[in-house]
């Protein structure tokens, strides 16, 4: 027995934990407590230390204590036991933890707040109880595969003849502007729709009633609904608001009722009126657009609707031959109808590829705490050789990842969290009235598989990997540390791999990033802030269908230009149907002729917009060959689907970005497009003839860089369903703001004015998310690079301590300080110039349209610069090394 030191803890403490103890867990416990009471007894003297490890040891015998020694290891006191160890580990390597934690942190909340938005968007559902009763009937263009919403003669079919509903209602969006002591605010987003939704929507009024079908009589008196939010902005909660009377664009409106808080059903609405279309004003696929809402009576399925309604269909193919010969009716879940199988399969892609980055995130932790559980080798092997088996070693370790892990993740929650609050900040209010933006049971769950996984990848498996043999080799004294480095090939692989995929994702994240500068304002020829852009949409009822439509929509076009080119300070004035910056309609194109023509047709991705003959002049854009539209040229605009007014050969202009990436290299003026589904079919024979090209407009940049290319027609009025009016100013255009209204109310009181603001104002909003994602994704692009060099300190750091003797015997026989650092880094950076010539050969092969990797070299030497740097700390640390020193720790 060895003689009793003053420093030792209490005799009767250590007998009685040696005695109450399980084996498996005795040394860990022991060799634990003993390191806390050398500290105490440093910090807090002898007496205090003693009192602790005392108290302690009574602890631990009266948890361990009513169990038998002959049952074997406890398996809830023990996984209690490796918790409380790995917080301990943890502590005592705080960068690593910190580092580590951070990087898993980041990665684990991008992957669940996208999971989070993308459930929303992908996978609605209603908190509602029988929601599957809730449908949608549409009638489906088998031949492009798109939806036809001008559906008013079927909808008036399908109601008269389905009875598997107990109530059926079509609705229309459209926007209403109050007038008298309202007049200048922001429209009202507002349904027109029909009584029987209120049966469906399941509420009843807070106040007064809801709409009835003696208000859908054209007769009846104007009346209104409105929703608790404009109740309460507007009226000031004005209880005696049932019966009031208020101007809405062109007349009186009298308020019947006022919605509960929170009702917005079927979208995202302020306000309802009641549903007066009449089918017989309107030829059959011509009319408002309408989407339809459906409560199935109980117990009816899908299934027993979908016969019926293909029977309607067929009914209806064989009495309209030219509208209806390739409509197909169907019934889907009501909120199936917003849902794009493309877009979901893009999310998922995505998703995956953000979990693949967590992987690598968790290979990364997992090669710092390799390293630093190959340090504690000896420790590891003492444990082994009495009692603790490998598979206790490693579900220790792997207690510590776990824990690591864990709390990484609650800050990852966090992040995800405060990024989808930020995100809801910035919605738009039109969004539908059943998403609920948050973390929910889903997304929890989605993130303990997160813990899981990177407990298992980041600890389990270093745990095999460390344990392997070394335990043994290390009490056999065959492991000298003069030999290798430790790492194998598969840790050498790693290093490559990390380095790859570092070099690949920066060099995309900084063209990207490089690209999306150059459209910032202060590039630009011209100033957006002297621009005011506004949206009216015109609606082709009350006066304007008495004049008839094309009529009294060009003289709405025709005041409203005079009005505001008599205002002071205004230069300029121009129509279109999407302004700079809005998101303009893709469009699927067809390229006639020419020696590129694929066998099919070349099917290329556009985006359309009308403008009138003096758009480009306002904006200043450059003519770059042909010619511009002439002022007769609108009769010849493109038609909306189901009209017949476009002549063969109507004129377009392109830019040069359609003409480098549509026409691959032919010349642009003469040739001839045509608009095609998404699988190629055409929608018509009609062809189009591009008689100029312009300049690249300003427009919201695309992922990929490159702006999309863009089709302009000539701009009808009596085509467009909302018009884009913009105002080129000489002062300050944020002064026509309310002027701009008040015009618009007095040229025509049903002008549906939306979102007067600046072309500045419209750029910030278009490129605020744009900019919020980018960040998001560079900041998970820095955290994988940061943990690549983190793994190349640690492998460099463990090499220094693995040949600690080796560094000493050189340095005795006169090595000389850079003979060392070369043989320190030239195993590490072989690796990492491994990694990034494989990076830089497949981004030099590769052909991502619109993406430049013209930074590509400057990233390659950046990161390889970077992972040399982090060669220097251990290098410095090896040449500090004395032999006699390096003797003592492998002798």
């Amino acid at each position: 027995m060895r003689p009793r030191r003053a420093g030792d803890p209490p005799r009767w403490a250590q007998a009685l934990l040696r005695r109450a103890l399980p084996d498996d867990v005795q040394e860990s416990i022991l060799d634990d407590l003993d390191e806390v009471f050398q500290r105490r007894l440093g910090e807090a003297g002898r007496s205090r230390a003693r009192l602790w490890y005392a108290r302690e040891a009574l602890a631990f015998a009266a948890r361990f204590a009513t169990e038998s020694r002959g049952r074997g290891p406890l398996r809830m006191p023990s996984a209690s036991l490796d918790v409380k160890l790995g917080v301990r580990m943890l502590a005592r390597y705080p960068m690593l933890t910190v580092v580590s934690g951070m990087a898993l942190a980041i990665a684990t909340g991008v992957a669940v707040g996208f999971s989070a938005l993308v459930h929303q968007f992908m996978n609605p559902s209603l908190d509602t109880p029988e929601s599957h009763r809730l449908v949608t009937i549409l009638n489906v263009d088998a031949q492009t595969a798109d939806a036809e919403y001008r559906s008013l003669h079927d909808f008036v079919e399908w109601r008269a003849g389905l009875d598997h509903f107990e109530a059926l209602a079509a609705f229309r969006s459209t926007g209403r502007n109050l007038g008298g002591e309202f007049r200048g605010g922001a429209p009202l987003r507002s349904a027109e729709i029909h009584a029987a939704a209120f049966e469906i929507g399941g509420e009843d009024a807070l106040l007064g009633r809801t709409l009835v079908e003696a208000d859908e009589r054209a007769d009846a008196p104007r009346v209104a609904v409105i929703g608790f939010s404009v109740w309460t902005s507007r009226f000031g909660s004005d209880p005696e608001i049932v019966g009031r009377v208020v101007r809405l664009d062109e007349g009186p409106v009298t308020i019947v009722g006022v919605m509960p808080e929170g009702y917005r059903f079927p979208w995202a609405f302020d306000m309802w009126e009641p549903f007066r279309y009449s089918p017989t004003a309107f030829e059959r696929r011509e009319g408002p657009a309408i989407r339809v809402v459906g409560w199935l009576r109980d117990g009816v399925t899908l299934d027993a609707v979908q016969p019926e309604l293909e029977a309607m269909g067929t009914r209806a193919a064989l009495a309209y031959p030219q509208s209806h010969t390739h409509l197909r009716p169907q019934v889907v879940p009501y909120l199936r109808q917003f849902t794009n199988a493309e877009d979901v399969w893009s999310a998922v892609g995505i998703q995956i590829v953000l979990v693949l980055m967590l992987v690598i995130v968790c290979a990364n932790v997992g090669l710092l705490i390799l390293a630093r559980t190959l340090t504690r080798t000896g420790e590891l092997a003492l444990r082994n050789a009495l009692g603790a088996s490998r598979l206790r070693i490693i579900g220790q370790l792997f207690a510590e990842t776990l824990v690591l892990s864990t709390v990484a993740t609650l800050v990852g929650l966090g992040i995800a969290g405060f990024a989808i609050a930020v995100f809801v900040r910035q919605a738009p209010d039109t969004l539908p009235f059943w998403m609920n933006f948050g973390l929910d049971a889903g997304d929890f769950a989605f993130a303990a598989g997160l813990v899981l996984l990177s407990a298992f990848v980041a600890g389990f498996v270093p745990g095999i990997r460390a344990t392997r043999g070394a335990l043994t080799r290390h009490l056999s004294g065959t492991s000298t540390g003069v030999v290798g480095s430790g790492f194998g090939i598969g840790t050498r692989a790693l290093v490559s791999s990390q380095i790859f995929f570092s070099v690949c994702l920066l060099a995309g994240g900084v063209a990207i990033a490089w690209d999306i500068s150059k459209f910032r304002p202060e590039r630009l020829d011209l100033s957006i802030r002297d621009y005011l852009v506004a949206q009216i949409r015109l609606e082709p009822d009350g006066d304007l269908a008495a004049e008839g439509s094309t009529a009294g929509l060009e003289r709405i076009q025709r005041e409203f230009d005079r009005r505001l080119r008599a205002e002071p300070g205004v230069s300029d004035v121009t129509f279109a149907s999407r302004a700079p910056f809005s998101d303009h309609s893709a469009r699927f194109v067809e390229v006639a002729g020419g020696p590129n023509e694929r066998a099919d047709g070349e099917v290329v991705v556009v985006r359309a917009t009308e403008v009138a003959p003096n758009f480009f002049d306002v904006f200043d854009a450059a003519l770059l060959d042909g010619r511009g539209f002439f002022a007769d040229e609108a009769e010849a605009a493109r038609p909306s689907a189901g009209t017949d007014a476009t002549r063969d050969g109507s004129p377009i202009i392109v830019t040069e970005s359609f003409a480098r990436r549509v026409l691959t290299g032919r010349e642009p003026l003469g040739q001839r497009v045509r608009y095609v589904a998404r699988n190629g079919v055409p929608f018509d024979d009609r062809w189009y003839t591009v008689v100029g090209v312009v300049t690249d407009m300003w427009s919201i940049p695309e992922p990929l860089g490159e702006r999309d290319p863009v089709v302009y027609h000539p701009f009808r009025p009596a085509e467009a369903s909302a018009v884009q009016v913009v105002v080129r100013a000489t002062g300050a255009p944020v002064e026509l703001r309310q002027r701009f209204r008040e015009i618009a109310a007095d040229v025509e009181p049903t002008l549906d004015v939306v979102g007067v603001r600046t072309i500045e104002d419209a750029y910030d909003e278009s490129m605020s998310e744009i900019n919020w994602i980018f960040g998001m994704v560079v900041a998970g692009f820095v955290a994988v690079l940061a943990l690549s060099l983190a793994g190349i300190y640690a492998t460099v750091s463990y090499t220094v301590t693995r040949r600690t003797r080796e560094i000493g015997i050189r340095s005795a026989l006169g090595g000389r300080a850079s003979d060392i650092v070369r043989v320190l880094a030239t195993r590490v950076m072989t690796d990492v110039t491994v990694g990034a010539l494989l990076a830089t050969l497949l981004l030099s092969v590769i052909s991502v349209e619109g993406l430049q990797f013209r930074w590509l070299p400057a990233v390659v030497v950046t990161v390889v610069a970077t992972a040399l740097l982090t060669c220097l700390a251990p290098a410095r640390r090896a040449l500090r090394i004395r032999p006699a020193d390096a003797l003592r720790a492998e002798g």
